[in-house]
Order: structure tokens, then sequence, then C-alpha cells
């Protein structure tokens, strides 16, 4: 075997350096064999080739200890494919080290047998890991064995499934104790779902004390603050004392003796109010220099009372305000608290864990008093444990670290990383655990510190000029509450490669300025986006020189060595659109831009016309696109006229002789098309369902033909592969699935091609871990600005919760202390963050490093970029303010002295590739005298306001339902109806589509129930008129369409589903319906009320045995209370719409009945003809709708009131 194995394997050629004794500098030595057997933590700067170093240690380790099995060790990565990557290398070195021994020598067999275990090495991420110990020790965790892992976006459904639960029970059954009704009186359903959507904050310490208690602990909080804050103040005037006298005759200088006062007072203990209040009005203005010792001391004055005074403007502490945030907040605390639990539940029941639980479970797994896990891993089962990219990992993280290493203990534990290029908060990392490592692990007896300054990456004068950059701009500010989540430069960057591999400046500024006050920051970016592309063709073209690692030579760049990174991918299309105009070949690897390509959204709209018919805007888009290539002119053709109100209507019986001709055969296609798939919904998978979209369309050929036809390909390949793997069996699951993915922007990317020769588009944090020849930093002015939540959290503050402004001041400044002063915090996390990023874009480049962006003259006649962006931070750090200047040539300037120039051009004279994106060549025409004119098929603009229920013309039934709630609920419970309504009219906006069910959940049962036994009375499916067997067949098939497809769940739902219908056949309605003269089911109607036009589906029409006429509407839900004649008042005024469209086809007004499915024998609630009448004679439509679109309380309690 041996012998076969030695013939047959190769060692992959760029693993071969982990197969062969390799010359290590001096760090590497000492982070590979630490000599004196200490646990290690290494600080490794970018480029200095930790990986290769892991891996050393990892084949170290199992040479010097010939007893240890190969899962003695355990690595941890960050991603998988860093996973997969020291995988392959390990084996790589296990297979160089048996072909290094004698064959069949008991070494030789050893390094076979450690080799032959690779594919159960213990080398996976951190959520890997914890997956397999509480897979193994699932008792004791409590958890089922066989849990699924959600990933981000199945995890982001269900909760979303969650929140909507717990909304509806709060709302019906106040199941939360008011909390969630209160918080409905002052945010919006939106503002509520988004906070409740933070799974973070689902992981905090919640507070249980009353208000009174926190607005304490709020005080104090505020006072140690002031006192901190003056005694740092005094520090500053004293200082300043020290050089010069406080002139008395000076008003700078009575401002600061007034202030040092003020302070004086704070830290003594005062309490600060008065003096903090007297602060906020301190005026800068006047004082003479003249009195002061210099120039440098009068301003510094200055610069201590401006601090004292912003300070004081952002921190006052109103004790009545405050109370209003405290009460807020635990409503805040108890919602929170009910989803966490709700949630937790669901995923219980659905047996599955998300990436949170994994961490949590696993922590409290190991570090529970007593825990048994413990003893059996650490120093037994696992001898040491190694963590790569520390520097992105959590509190919970590391505890689970420390359970499985012991400190105390030599050589158990290894981790690298480099807090320089901490830049994932946003999944959780947190930097300062880094630290916290370094000293929990340097203080040891058993441990300490080391690191890897030598770049093999970079060249000796690029590192240099990192080295003075970033000196500057990584800073810490010890006197910050932030300061541990900031970091510094640390031991500075050696470069292996002495010699760059030309001569000219290996950092550019490519400076845009304004040339034309009516320039707009698209306009000038779109001007950057040519300026990159002409630079890189010209780099291109002269065969500028980069080293070649592989080669281990010069060669002249080619355009595959260059890579443009953005901060944020929002804006890439409009870099795109010019470097396509540029001829600039390059390829998109990832950003938001995937979901917004136009052939993924073809397929969308597609899906979703055949998924709904009705959705007019997918239909029209799908019908307007390659797929089907119809022109405006038939889809106009199709809205106008006496068409049906929907277009999936109107094509079915089009206007022969409005319809183009060459669209009629198109049209036939399409509908024949959308037909046929429509039928195999349900019965083929979505990746089936696609293909066959493909096939019958004709798309992928039509899309060969486009520009980027590979790409566009590519793309749709990727969306098809999305489908088989995400498992979704239903239409309405799949797009709900890519819309959550969209929103999340999961950081995907274009699908990859395999052409060669192209520029790499992709974002910083795409780039990590990856070199380039050249790297270009576009958009480096971007601001990346950010929503604050209404909810923030912080482990010394607690909750913190933003207040709403009243509805008649929205300018009022509702800003409360512990909320400001948490979003401080997070706002200094975010600025040190931005740097760490800024660090990583930057350190990507092997070669040159260019950066792109905006500046603007400032006041004093300098350049900047305004605020803290990485521009202005770039401009600031070099001193090119006041060297900087429009000009057609490059400029060369020095900047420190052992760095080569810099080379900055700010161009003048946009070209004209420059507008590409915008009108490309379309000249506009003058239109400056003309006289404004509405465009002949649409009306004027009204000015007024006075239309702003014009999206409300066409009106569905649920949107009465809406209104009828909106009159006849309690006012805690009309905003939620009043924000349903708005966002269904004003946004178009469907209720929530909910997920396949493929597991067990018991939540969403109920809903599933109604739908189904409204399904089957419809159709007249009831146990007395079908067969037992045939009825449950029938059901099962419905628990299908709906997504139901584990058993269990789906058997459950059909037996609660026959319960309900039996009970319906010993209901005066069933037998009502049994003895009617005629009977109509699921009727359809049309109907125009004060300039309205009403449509939807009336559940049941019948005339009764006496010739009276009746409508009837089913509901399934659960009345709080059981009192269903109350309740049905909210639905008098649909059935009141239901009951006038049927009078105008009959001329007789009929009396209508709401039948609550689950009621008990005082069904049906009966609503007579006068109480109908009654209900729209109170609710004017164009009235009701105008006050529930713009959100009028006060007249929705008056006509309530009526």
């Amino acid at each position: 075997m041996y012998a076969l194995l030695r013939i047959s394997s190769t060692v992959p050629p760029r693993h071969q350096q982990e197969g062969r004794m390799m010359r290590y500098t001096d760090e590497q030595a000492y982070a590979v064999y630490t000599p004196d057997a200490k646990n290690l933590v290494v600080v490794a700067g970018a480029g200095s080739g930790k990986t290769h170093v892991l891996v050393s240690r990892f084949l170290y380790l199992l040479e010097k200890n010939a007893d240890w099995p190969l899962n003695a060790i355990v690595a941890i990565t960050f991603t998988k494919k860093a996973a997969a990557e020291m995988r392959d290398r390990v084996r790589a070195g296990l297979e160089a080290r048996y072909f290094a021994e004698v064959a069949d020598s008991a070494e030789a067999r050893r390094w076979a047998g450690l080799l032959a275990g690779m594919d159960s090495a213990r080398i996976d991420t951190i959520h890997g890991l914890c997956g397999d110990l509480l897979r193994t020790n699932a008792a004791e965790a409590g958890i089922d064995p066989g849990f699924a892992i959600l990933d981000e976006i199945d995890a982001a459904l269900l909760l979303d499934d969650v929140i909507d639960d717990v909304i509806l029970r709060a709302i019906e059954n106040g199941d939360d104790g008011g909390a969630m009704v209160a918080l409905l009186e002052t945010y919006t359903e939106k503002a509520i779902r988004d906070v409740l959507a933070e799974t973070r904050l689902h992981a905090v310490d919640l507070p249980e004390a009353d208000a009174e208690a926190l607005v304490a602990a709020w005080r104090e909080h505020f006072e140690q603050s002031a006192r901190a804050t003056m005694t740092r103040t005094l520090q500053r005037i004293d200082a300043l004392a020290q050089e010069t006298a406080i002139p008395t005759g000076c008003k700078r200088g009575q401002t600061l003796r007034d202030l040092r006062a003020m302070a004086d007072a704070i830290s003594a203990g005062e309490p600060p109010d008065y003096q903090i209040d007297a602060m906020t009005r301190f005026d800068l203005r006047g004082g003479s220099k003249k009195q002061w010792a210099s120039d440098e001391t009068f301003n510094e004055a200055k610069h201590i009372i401006e601090d004292a005074r912003d300070w004081a403007r952002a921190n006052t502490f109103d004790t009545a305000q405050e109370a209003e945030a405290a009460r807020l907040v635990i409503y805040w605390s108890q919602v929170i608290a009910t989803v966490r639990d709700a949630y937790r539940a669901a995923k219980q029941q659905a047996a599955a864990l998300d990436f949170d639980d994994l961490e949590r479970l696993t922590r409290e797994l190991l570090t529970t008093a007593g825990a048994s896990a413990v003893s059996r891993y650490r120093g037994r089962e696992i001898k040491h444990l190694m963590v790569d990219e520390f520097q992105d990992t959590n509190a919970d993280q590391w505890a689970i670290v420390r359970a499985l290493a012991d400190l105390d203990a030599p050589e158990t534990l290894f981790v690298v990383g480099d807090p320089k290029q901490s830049i994932y908060a946003f999944r959780g990392a947190d930097v300062s655990v880094f630290g916290a490592v370094c000293a929990a692990i340097s203080d040891s007896d058993a441990g300490c510190e080391a690191s890897l300054s030598r770049s093999f990456r970079t060249h000796r004068p690029l590192v240099q000029t990192f080295n003075h950059l970033f000196g500057a701009l990584l800073r810490r500010d010890d006197e910050s509450e932030a300061s541990a989540y900031q970091v510094t430069l640390g031991v500075p960057m050696s470069a292996q490669r002495d010699q760059p591999p030309s001569d000219a400046p290996c950092v550019e500024m490519l400076l845009i300025g304004e040339e034309t006050d009516e320039e707009n920051a698209e306009t000038r970016r779109r001007w950057e986006a040519d300026e990159i592309a002409s630079r890189i063709h010209a780099l291109v073209a002269e065969r500028r020189l980069i080293y070649d690692r592989e080669a281990d030579a010069t060669r002249p760049v080619q355009y595959g060595d260059f890579a443009i990174l953005f901060r944020g991918m929002t804006r890439v299309s409009l870099y795109e659109a010019v470097f396509k105009a540029r001829g600039l070949p390059f390829i998109t690897l990832s950003g938001r831009g995937y979901y917004d390509r136009q052939e993924v959204w073809d397929l969308q709209n597609a899906l979703a016309a055949i998924y709904n018919p009705a959705d007019d805007l997918a239909l029209s888009a799908a019908l307007r696109s390659p797929l089907f290539t119809l022109s405006d002119e038939a889809l106009f053709a199709l809205r106008t006229g006496d068409s049906p109100t929907r277009l999936w209507e109107a094509m079915q019986s089009p206007s022969a002789e409005r319809l183009p001709a060459a669209d009629r055969p198109r049209l036939a296609f399409a509908v024949a098309t959308l037909r046929g798939l429509r039928g195999m919904a349900g019965r083929v998978t979505i990746a089936e369902l696609l293909r066959e979209l493909l096939a019958r369309t004709g798309y992928m050929a039509t899309l060969s033909a486009l520009p980027d036809g590979v790409q566009r390909r590519a793309n749709v390949e990727k969306l098809i592969e999305k489908a088989e793997k995400s498992g979704r069996v239903t239409l309405s699951d799949f797009l709900r699935y890519l819309a959550q993915m969209s929103d999340k922007e999961a950081r995907e990317g274009e699908a990859p091609t395999l052409s060669e020769g192209t520029v790499n588009i992709m974002t910083v944090h795409a780039s990590k871990g990856l070199e380039f020849p050249v790297v270009v930093l576009a958009d480096a002015s971007h601001t990346g600005r950010g929503t604050a939540s209404d909810v923030v959290y912080d482990a010394r503050y607690g909750l913190g919760c933003k207040v709403p402004p009243p509805p008649d001041d929205e300018k009022a400044d509702k800003t409360r202390y512990i909320y400001s002063r948490i979003q401080a915090l997070e706002k200094e996390r975010e600025t040190a963050e931005n740097l760490r990023l800024l660090y990583v874009a930057a350190t990507r480049a092997q070669d040159l490093l260019i950066v792109s962006g905006q500046a603007k003259l400032s006041k004093n006649g300098g350049f900047s970029a305004g605020g803290s962006t990485w521009l202005a931070r770039l401009i600031e750090a070099f001193a090119l303010a006041d060297r900087i200047a429009p000009d057609a040539a490059p400029q060369l300037l020095d900047v420190w002295p052992d760095v080569p120039p810099l080379r900055v051009h700010m161009p003048v004279g946009r070209t004209a590739h420059a507008e590409i994106g915008a009108a490309g060549s379309f000249a506009w025409p003058d239109v400056s005298g003309a006289e404004p004119t509405a465009p002949p098929l649409t009306a004027p603009i009204l000015a007024d306001g006075a239309s702003a229920h014009a999206s409300a013309h066409h009106l569905a039934a649920t949107h009465i339902a809406d209104l009828g709630s909106i009159r006849h609920t309690p006012p805690h419970e009309r905003r939620f109806y009043r924000d349903r309504i708005r966002r269904r009219v004003l946004y178009d906006a469907p209720n929530n589509i909910r997920t396949v069910s493929q597991q067990r959940d018991g939540r969403q049962q109920g809903r599933y129930i109604g739908q189904i036994v409204h399904e089957a009375l419809r159709h007249w499916h009831l146990p007395k008129h079908t067969g037992a067997g045939q009825l449950e067949r029938i059901l099962t098939a419905y628990a299908w369409r709906h997504g139901i497809t584990d058993a269990a769940q789906a058997a459950g739902i059909v037996s609660a589903c026959h319960d309900l219908l039996e009970r319906f056949e010993r209901s005066k309605t069933y037998h009502a319906l049994e003895n009617a003269r005629q009977v109509y089911r699921e009727m359809p109607f049309i109907y125009k009320r004060d300039d309205y036009i009403i449509h939807g589906v009336i559940d049941v029409v019948y005339q009764t045995a006496a010739g009276d006429w009746v409508v009837a509407d089913y509901k399934t839900g659960v009345v709080r209370g059981g009192d269903y004649r109350r309740h049905a008042r909210r639905y008098h005024l649909q059935l009141g719409i239901y009951a006038s469209a049927l009078a105008a086809q009959l001329g007789e007004e009929p009396s209508a009945l709401v039948h609550y499915i689950r009621g008990g024998k005082d069904q049906p609630v009966t609503i007579s003809r006068e109480a109908w009448r009654e209900a729209l004679a109170d609710t004017p439509l164009d009235e009701n709708i105008r006050a529930a679109l713009a959100g009028d309380d006060d007249h929705t309690q008056e006509t309530s009131a009526r």
C-alpha cells in the first residue's frame, strides 16, 4: 500500500514549501519552534507569512510529539476557505515527510497513518468545531444531536416569522402585558421590526429594574462622566497656565477662569447641571491675542473652551425626559425578551441552531461549573489548540478557546492575528478581545507574545510609506471610553524585497475637484472612474514593471494585476458603466452588484409573475425583458382602453386592433409559456422550473449576443445553482429567500468567469487575505453614512433607546443622555474600524497603491475631502492640503525623507466619458424658456398634496378590512392597522410570504390551518361530502401547496383542519348553505365607490330558501375573550362593500354575516342591512383613506366616535 502511495502521490507545487525545510526569519523560527515551549500569541503584520508559520507549527508539533494522534491538534480558522487551504497545506507537508522516510519504515508508517486521517482532521471554523462538540455532547447540552444549522439567511427568515407572530399575538391577545402596544404607540411597526431583527440584542443583559432605578443608574453614569471630563479639563487649563499667565482683562481669559471654577465645582462632587447649562452658552468670540504669551496659547485657550462647550451641549440630563426614555427601555426589554424566547422555541421545535446558538451553547457546555466536557477535552483529547485570525473573535469564542486550552500549562495554545486587520464588527468580531488575550497570555508564566514583522508581499519603499502613514493614523486615546477598540501600528514592518520593480512612485493620489458649482457627486464619480480607467490603460501601455511572485522576477503589468477596491458597493454601477465605455476589461467579484444585475432581475420577475400573475409590475418587467421582448407599445395597448384591471387578464383577451402586429405572436407565446410554467410550479424544483423557462424562451442564447454575454450567462447559472442549494421547494419561499438575500446584502458577487487578464473589482472585505501588484482604492471620499438604530446597547451603560419627536414638532430634540452616550461610543468604534479597513485595503498592494476620490476647496484655500473619510485622513497625514492644485500634469511631492515622492494628480477638463451612465451621448434639448406641460398621458402633479391618496385609487378588500379595524379597535391597536394599510397602499407591499415548513414548527400552524380550511370550503370538501381517505389526501395536498413538507407536521395540520370542518358542518351557516337555492363560492368582484375601484373575492354568496341573498365571510383567527359580535364590528365596512357590490348587480340589498370557524355555537355573527349601511355612511372612503395614509389619529378617533 505504501509503495503504491509513493508512486501515485505528488505534492502540489504551491504547497511544496510546507514539505521541505525552509529558511525562516528569526521571528518565524521562534513562532514555529518556540524553544521555551510556551503558549504563544503572535501578532502577524500584513503579508508576513502567518499561514505558512501556522502550518509549519502544526507539522512541527506532530514531529516533536510522536505519540500524538492527528486530532490532538485542533486548528480554528476564520472561514471555510481558509480551513480548506490549511488542510491542503498540512496534507502536502505530511506527504513530503512520508516521502522523505525510508519505505516501510516505522516513521514512514506513522506519517502514512497521519496522512490517512486527514479527512477527519480537526481543522475547521469556530462554528464547525462548536457543531462537532455539541453533537458529541448533545445530551449534556440538552439538544437534539441531529440539529440543523441555519445559515444567516435562513435564520433571518425564521426570525421574521417569529416577529410577525409576536406582534400579532401582542395586539390581539396582549401576550406581553402591553409592552408591544406601548411601543406601537411611539414607534412605527417597521422601526420595531428592525430592532427586533437585531440578534445581537438577544444576547445582552436586559434590564429587569423599574424605570426609576434605571434613571438613578443613568444619573450616576452622568455625574461620573462629568467629573472625569472636568478633571481632564482642569489638567489642560493648568498645563496652559504653566506656559502663560491667564490675562484678567481679556474676554477669553475670563471665560477660561469661569470654566476653571465650574470644573473645580464638578470635580469636587457638586451636581453638574447648573455648570453644564452655563457652559453651553460660552461665546468663543472676542479676546485679545496681545494679552497672551503667543498665538498658540491664545488658540489653545479657545480649543479648551470650545471642547467644554461642545461636551456640555452633548451631555445634558433632564430627569423627566430620562424617565420617559427609561419607561420605553423597559418596554423594549420586555419585547426583545419575548422575541428572543419565541425565536429560541421556534429553533428548538425545528431542531435547528443558528451561529449564535453554536457559540452560546458551546460556551455553556464548556464553562458551566463541573462541566465534564472540559476535563474530557482539555489536555487529554485536545493537546494543542491553534487559532488563526484571532483579531476577529469575540468574547464567547475566547471563552470556548480558554476552556479547551489550559493557559497555565505550557505549549497548549497558539493564536495568531493582527488587531490592525480586525474589520468584521458587523459579524460580531470584537477587537478588544485580542488585547485582553495578549495580556492574559503574556501575564501567564506559561505564555508570551511574539511578532511577525517582515513583509514578504511589499517592497521596502512601500513598506516604509505604510509605516509612516499608519503610524500617524492608528492612534489610541487612552482617555477615551473606546480606547480598547483603537489600535496602534505596533512593531513597524520591514521588507523582504529591498528594491521596487520600478523607479516610479509607489503611491499615487488621483483627486477629482469641482470644475463648476453645478456638479454633483455622481458626476464627479463618473469623472473619477474615467480617470481610473485612463491611468490603468496608461500603466499597461507603458509596460510598468511589477514583481511576479510565482516567477520570482519582474515583468510588465497586465490588466489582471489590478484590483479596484471599494469600501462599499452601493455606487459601483456608476464606475462599471464608465469602465465599459472605456474598454477596460473587468470583473466584479464581490458586493451588492449580483442582485442588481438585469439578467437576475429578469428571472426573478418571471418567477414572481408565475407565482402571482396579479403582480402587474413583475409581469410587465418580465414581458419587456429579453425573455418575451414585448414592446412598450404593446404594454401600453394592454393597459389602455377597455382593458381589464389586471395585466394578466388583459393578456388573455387582448384588443387585436390596438396591439402591434409584431407583438401578437410574442404575447401569445408569453401567455402560453407563463401558463404552462404556472402549471408546473409546485410539481418540479425551482431549478427545474428555471431551466424550463430558459429552454422555452431561448434566454441564454439571447444573453450570449449581448455585451458581457459570458458574464451574464454565468450569473444566470449562479441563480440556478442558488435555487438548487437553497433547499426551497415552493416559489413563494424561494422568492422570499432571494429578497432576504438581497436585503441582507450577503456580499454576493457576480459569478466568477474563467477569463484571463481582467481587472478585479471587489469590496475591501472580500480582498482580505489576497494581494495584487497594483491596488486602486476607489471612491476614497465615500462617507459611509449609516442609519442609527432606535435601540442601542453597551455593556457599561446597558440598553438605550431613541425617543421619537412628537408629531407636531418633528425637529424637537428628543435625544436622551444614555442613548447619546452609547451612540457616541459606537461612532468612535466605527471610526477606529474604518481606519483598520483602510489599513487592510492599502496593504493588499505589492508594488503600487493608487488612491482616488473627490477633493474640495476648503474655506482656508486648501483642498480637503471633508469629514473623516479615507481621503481626508490621507490628505492630512501626507500634509497635502496646501500643496495640491488642479493641473493637467501630475505633481511629484515629497512627504517623508526615506520614502519616494507621491504622484499627485488633480486633473482638469473632464472628458466626455465622465457622462457615461447618466445620459450617454444623448444631448438634452434646451427647454429653459418653454412653458412646463404635462405629458399627454399623465396629469400634472399637484403641488398642494391634494392627491396624496392617488396611489390608493385601486383598493383591495383587505385594505377595507384594515380601514374598518382602524375604526373599531382600541387606540393602541390603531397604529398597527394604519401602518399596514399605508404599507399596502402606498408601497404596494404584500404581507410577508411564509417560509416553507420542512421542520416541525407549531407557531405557523394556526395560519396554515386557516388557509387550508378556506380552500376546502371553497371547493366544499367536507367530511360529509368527501370520503375520509379522499379528504385526507386533499387536505395533505393543500398542505404541500403551502410548503408544509414535514410529514408529521402535515398530519397534525390535516387533523386540525378536519376537526374544524366537522365543527363547521354543525353550524347554522352550513345548514343554510345546504338548503340554499343558489350558492357562489369565491366570487370575484370589482366595485366603484367614491372615486375608488375596489376589488376582491367574496368567500360565499348564497340565496336562502326564502329567496333572500346573503354575503358571508369566513374568519379563522382566534378572538381574545370570545366576544365575536364585538370583534365583527371591524368587518361591517368590508361586508358593506361586498353587499353594495352585490346589490349593484342584483338590484336588491343582501344581508351579511361573518362566520368564525373557530367560534362556538353562537356562529355566525349576522350583520343586518342597517348595520352595514351605517358603516358605509359613517366611513366616507375618500376622507378616511386620506386620514389613514396621513397617519391622522385625531381624525380616526373622531370618526370612530361618530
